[in-house]
């Protein structure tokens, strides 16, 4: 009944409103001679013939008044539960369709490698490490925490490479550890290109058909004598460039912008500096001549001239096995240092400050060798604050390079990681020729000027509390020791307990308290070393004999 009455209400205002309707459309066409937009003519209505079109309105609702009678009688015949199955019908095909509901994504077509080149390249990298487990992966795993996860999930999101690293031919100039960052990393990849000649670049398979030159570099092909002339012409006037700065490069003027592509990809700690085409054989780890790190910490009331001196005794090729920590894949602990400098760490602090000023200064070691071991650089960094502290002179440095006297590594703490920065990796300068976009330069520029305002307020607004509390200082003010104390638990250094600990002279170290396992460790490497030596020299003899 209730459904029954709906539809007649229903019907009867539509019958009025359609006749009111009619009736207001007729009025109007009688005061104009053309409908609008149209042009042709349009016959005066007479009276009787709105009379013929209101009796024809009236007919027509008439039909559909007597049509929903008919559907009411129906609804009428009905039992309450076919009622309400109706209803319910009618619901379900009027209901709205749910948000969650989506189209199922097309299946993406295999991108197919075979149809492109692809080149071997070099690219420089520079990352924040605090948040990542080091720059090598420990898996293959995409949820390992570390740089190089990273960089792949990058390399194969932006199609650049396909399969696991082994097949893209990859190399790092050097590992770092937890929380160790980077400016100048270099890692190389064959990645996909666009150029179909040029260095290091191989010709797409399905071109190549098969034949043995797939596997072939372009550059190792015969080529035309007029077009290889014009190629080494091209490279004589070319020069190395050690700078990361927009340049247009004519010859790559087409290839992929590497550092654009990965940028948008890469998270913010990490960013592609510039790349650079190598030959195919490039190695990143073999073919850097020398590697260069920065650790910074604070000078708080350390004598810097001590330890530029204790730094400068470690100049040199020595076996640095008390400056390191004990790895079984090491078999030899000689390395050569070229520079160990202390100084600020950039030219804003080279200005007259006070002494609370010249506490908070920011200093570096930068250490320049042809290698490093195993925490080499943080154990370094433990024996210079000993000695800018005054726990120990300078001299300490010379008499744990003595192996005959100190066979094996003291037990002492080694710094933290955090401090120590991958600073720069020299090559041949015919290796590499570093090269980046203006559109890829300027997000970059962006980037950091954007990260330098967010640290700088922050910073801005510690040292506006430092005037604060400045202002009230209590007479019995803090020693020096605990500042030094709060400086290096900023530096989340692990030689707090250690240092500072009562008042303690010059002699911290116990040359004769050293690991047990490591001194069993060298004198066998030692036994292995002169065993070794000893068979060469035989051998020699031997071959000396026989001439």
């Amino acid at each position: 009944m209730l459904v029954a009455g709906i539809w007649k209400s229903t019907a009867s205002c539509f019958c009025l409103w359609n006749s009111r309707h009619l009736a207001s459309l007729s009025r109007n066409l009688v005061r104009f001679k053309t409908l609008p937009g149209v042009g042709k003519p349009v016959k005066r209505i007479s009276s009787p013939g709105l009379c013929d079109l209101a009796s024809q309105t009236k007919s027509s609702t008439s039909n559909l008044c007597l049509d929903m009678e008919g559907s009411d009688a129906a609804l009428l015949s009905l039992s309450k539960e076919e009622l309400v199955a109706r209803i319910r019908e009618l619901e379900r095909s009027c209901a709205p369709k749910p948000a969650d509901v989506r189209k199922k994504k097309k299946k993406e077509r295999p991108f197919n490698f075979d149809k492109h080149p692809k080149r071997q390249i070099a690219l420089l990298v520079a990352y924040a490490g605090g948040n990542y487990k080091g720059l090598a992966a420990s898996s293959e795993s995409d949820k390992d925490e570390s740089i190089e996860t990273q960089v792949f999930i990058a390399l194969r999101t932006a199609r650049l490479i396909e399969g696991n690293r082994d097949s893209c031919y990859y190399s790092r100039c050097g590992r770092t550890d937890s929380g160790v960052s980077a400016y100048r990393q270099v890692l190389s990849f064959r990645v996909r290109c666009k150029q179909t000649q040029g260095i290091g670049v191989f010709p797409p398979v399905a071109a190549a058909g098969g034949s043995t030159e797939a596997g072939q570099p372009v550059e190792n092909r015969p080529v035309d004598s007029a077009a290889s002339a014009a190629e080494a012409g091209a490279g004589q006037a070319t020069t190395s460039s050690e700078q990361s700065m927009p340049m247009d490069c004519a010859e790559e003027a087409d290839e992929i912008d590497y550092v654009y592509l990965m940028n948008k990809l890469l998270p913010p700690e990490i960013r592609i500096l510039s790349w650079s085409p190598v030959a195919s054989t490039f190695n990143a780890r073999f073919g850097c001549r020398s590697r260069t790190y920065r650790y910074l910490f604070p000078r708080g009331t350390m004598d810097t001239d001590k330890i530029a001196d204790a730094a400068q005794r470690l100049v040199g090729g020595y076996d640095y096995r008390n400056f390191c920590c004990f790895s079984m894949c090491v078999q030899s602990w000689t390395r050569e240092i070229f520079r160990a400098e202390v100084k600020p760490a950039n030219s804003l602090d080279c200005r007259v400050m006070d002494n609370e000023l010249q506490q908070r200064q920011i200093m570096c070691l930068e250490i320049q060798g042809s290698g490093f071991l195993y925490h080499q650089i943080r154990c370094i960094m433990t024996i210079l604050l000993y000695v800018g502290y005054g726990f120990e002179e300078p001299s300490i440095v010379s008499k744990l390079l003595d192996i005959d006297n100190v066979p094996a590594r003291p037990a002492y703490s080694i710094a933290s990681g955090h401090p120590l920065i991958f600073f720069d990796a020299s090559y041949d300068e015919s290796e590499l020729e570093w090269t980046c976009s203006a559109e890829a330069w300027r997000e970059l520029h962006h980037a950091l000027l954007t990260t330098w305002s967010r640290q700088a307020l922050q910073l801005s607004y510690t040292e506006g509390l430092f005037d604060c509390i400045n202002k009230n200082v209590p007479a019995n003010s803090p020693e020096h020791v605990a500042e030094n104390a709060s400086l290096l638990s900023g530096f989340h250094s692990a030689l707090l307990p250690t240092l500072f600990v009562g008042k303690r002279k010059p002699g911290l170290l116990d040359l004769k308290k050293v690991m047990p396992f490591e001194k069993r460790r060298c004198f066998q490497l030692a036994k292995e070393v002169k065993k070794r030596e000893e068979r060469e020299a035989e051998d020699t003899e031997g071959t000396s004999c026989v001439a």
